[in-house]
Order: structure tokens, then C-alpha cells, then sequence
């Protein structure tokens, strides 16, 4: 593209897309680059309609959609600013030093990009990072949480500044994965399932405080609540948050850009026993603590996760409750006598909707003083 024969001419990126990966960082990596080379536009290559977008039936290796994958919409929503805002033929440098450009920042181990600026937070996974001013904020995209907004659950938000002390708060159900989503598609063939639960959830910003009411909007939700020290329960839907008691709705704009204020549509959660996501550690020191972490995925939660675990020449499992983190996550933390150097066979079982659902682990391997150990393979039975 920095072909001195295209000097006079347009250049554009038709198509782009990160095949068969679901990560969060990507895309605005990949907009850089098409900036710093010229580029003036960039077209995504496939996004999934919402109504086949739980079974992935657009094309077998792209996966793009706002409900069912959000940190890697989100990614896509900052790649746009990236191509608004990174100036042509910019460059900076190569890796590392190039995960951070203007205000973007990249990261791989954290599976993060962001965006922040003087009115526009964004952030595709947990953050740590904090805008400059809080008061001059008007527009948060996110998912999981950051200084400003920490929420438990797994889907997109979106907050909108209307004026002082109101603001529009839009927020999608989690989004589940539960089968390879770039194998053969199917109709019949779930990948990503959707759970619209109850979360907490904070805001903070100066206008809203530590009060405020959280109103709803659109009418498939009733719910409101009263926030306390900037904390409340949500659940999908569109709200308003105000610390306006008489607050009239008649006063609020027929929309936000082109989207209408009580704009909010979504599927039924798809019908799914419960799942598992192990949080997978190839290896354990032997003689030192050690946790197993992981998520159970349901639509309320289960009456009890336990872990059963056992030597491998042992014929007998012990077992221990697993406790519940934050969200979805439960863990359970072994001391390092209670078991010694060799195979580790483990498994977790859930009761949860009336059933009880054992999740077996297969190919765990535990690191004992120097021996490399193997363990056994799982799928849930």
C-alpha cells in the first residue's frame, strides 16, 4: 500500500477480519496498520445477523456479533476509532512499544484493548485504567469492569450521557460460549448462549453521586431500583439513571445518534443445561497450595459445586465445596499435603435445576519437583 505508484491514489482495506479467533484485542491492532500504511477506509468483512448469530450460520470462520460476542464487537467499535483518529501514515514502532498509540492501548496477555480520552471510555475486558476527568465523560462502552463501572456479568454496556445527572444505561445479556463456534455450523448446533440474570452493578460519576434512581426505558423490562453509594442490581435492558426525583421522560431525545431511546432488542435465552468453563493450569508445585477455578454457567445459582479429587493410585476421591468468587466463578484451594508428587484425576459436579451434572477434566498436568506429570481427560457426562 506504500507503493509509490498508489501515492495519488485511494487506498482502501476491503476486507479485513480476524478469522477463527475470538479475541479482544485484535482489531485495533489491525486499524493501526492499515493507517499507518494509507489507509482511508476499512471495510469488516462479515457481522452476524442477532437471529443466527447463537448457532454462527453466516460463515464458518468469522464470528462478529454485538449480543453473542461482545469483547470482540467491542474490539471492533474501538478499531472504528482507531481509524478516525490515528493519522495517516503514523507510525509507531514495532512490538512491544506499539501496544500503546494515542490514547489506545493493547494488550494480549489481559486479552484488553481500550480507548480512553477526555469523554470516551471504552474498554473489551477488565481495566485497571482511569480516565483523566470522570466529569467530562459522556459516552462508556464496556465489558466486565474499570474504576468507573464494575459489573459481574458477561455482556456489553453502554452508558450515555443526556446531561448532567441523567444518563441512559444500556445493558445486553452475558453471552456464554458452549461449543466451538468456527466448527461446521449447523442450525441445530448452539455455540453461544445467552443468560439474561440479575448482576450488581456501580457507576461512578460525579454528576449521578452516590444516589440516584435506575428507571427503566424500554417495556419488555419493569425493573427499577435505587442506587446506593453508586451500587444497584440490573438485568438486560434500557434504563435511565438520574438523580432527578421529578425527572420528566417527555423531556428526553427521541434518541441517541441514530439509535431510538427505548431502542433494545434481543432473543430469548436459549434453553441449556448448565456448563462449565475450567479455568485450565497445565501444571501444580507439589507441597505448596494450589486452586482449581471455573465457571458455571446458569440461568440461576446452583445449589452446589463441588470438587472431588484424588491421587491416581488412590481409590477413594475427597471432596471439597467450591466457593463462589464473583459472577459465574467458583474455586476451591487445596493444601499442598493433601496431595503428593504423581497424577492428579479431578472432576467438578454441579447441582443446579434439579440436575446433578458431573464436568470431568482430561489432560491436567501437575508439576512435582521436577516431574512433569500427566492426568485425565474430561468432557462432561
Amino acid at each position: 500500500m506504500l507503493d509509490p505508484k498508489l501515492a495519488k491514489h485511494s487506498r482502501i482495506v476491503y476486507e479485513f477480519d480476524t478469522p477463527d479467533l475470538q479475541n479482544a484485542y485484535l482489531y485495533p491492532a489491525m486499524a493501526r496498520t492499515f493507517r499507518t500504511a494509507g489507509a482511508q477506509y476499512a471495510a469488516m468483512f462479515s457481522y452476524d445477523m442477532l437471529i443466527t448469530a447463537p448457532y454462527n450460520l453466516g460463515w464458518q470462520t468469522h464470528y462478529l456479533n454485538l449480543v453473542y460476542t461482545p469483547q470482540k464487537a467491542l474490539s471492533a467499535i474501538i478499531a472504528a476509532e482507531v481509524m478516525r483518529q490515528v493519522p495517516l501514515y503514523k507510525s509507531y514502532g514495532r512490538y512491544p512499544e506499539n501496544t500503546t498509540f494515542g490514547p489506545f492501548r493493547i494488550n494480549y496477555e489481559d486479552n484488553l484493548c481500550e480507548m480512553v480520552t477526555g469523554d470516551k471510555f471504552l474498554y473489551a475486558n477488565n481495566t485497571s485504567s482511569s480516565p483523566p476527568n470522570r466529569a467530562t465523560l459522556n459516552k462508556i462502552v464496556g465489558y466486565g469492569s474499570s474504576p468507573v463501572v464494575n459489573y459481574e456479568g458477561k455482556g456489553i454496556y453502554f452508558l450515555d450521557k443526556i446531561k448532567d445527572g441523567v444518563w441512559r444505561l444500556e445493558v445486553y445479556p452475558d453471552a456464554v460460549a458452549v461449543n466451538d463456534p468456527f466448527n461446521m455450523p449447523s442450525p441445530g448446533k448452539l455455540v453461544t448462549r445467552s443468560i439474561s440474570r440479575q448482576w450488581p452493578m456501580s457507576v461512578k460519576l460525579p454528576d449521578l453521586g452516590g444516589s440516584f434512581s435506575v428507571l427503566p426505558l424500554n417495556i419488555a423490562s419493569s425493573y427499577q431500583a435505587e442506587a446506593q453509594s453508586g451500587q444497584f442490581d440490573i438485568r438486560p435492558g434500557v434504563y435511565i439513571l438520574t438523580k432527578f426525583a421529578d425527572l420528566d421522560f417527555r423531556s428526553l431525545p427521541a434518541s441517541i445518534g441514530a439509535l431510538g431511546m427505548n431502542e433494545f432488542v434481543v432473543l430469548e435465552d436459549q434453553q441449556s443445561p448448565p456448563n462449565l468453563l475450567l479455568y485450565h493450569q497445565e501444571s501444580f508445585e507439589a507441597g505448596k497450595p494450589f486452586v482449581i477455578e471455573a465457571d458455571v454457567f446458569s440461568h440461576q445459582n446452583p445449589e452446589s459445586v463441588t470438587l472431588y479429587y484424588k491421587k491416581s493410585d488412590v481409590h477413594w476421591f475427597m471432596s471439597t465445596p467450591m466457593q463462589k468468587v464473583s459472577g459465574y466463578t467458583y474455586q476451591a484451594q487445596l493444601a499442598g499435603d493433601r496431595l503428593g508428587e504423581g497424577w492428579m484425576d479431578y472432576c467438578i459436579v454441579v447441582k443446579a435445576d434439579g440436575k446433578t451434572i458431573n464436568f470431568l477434566r482430561e489432560s491436567i498436568r501437575r508439576l512435582t519437583t521436577g516431574i512433569i506429570t500427566k492426568a485425565r481427560a474430561g468432557r462432561r457426562n
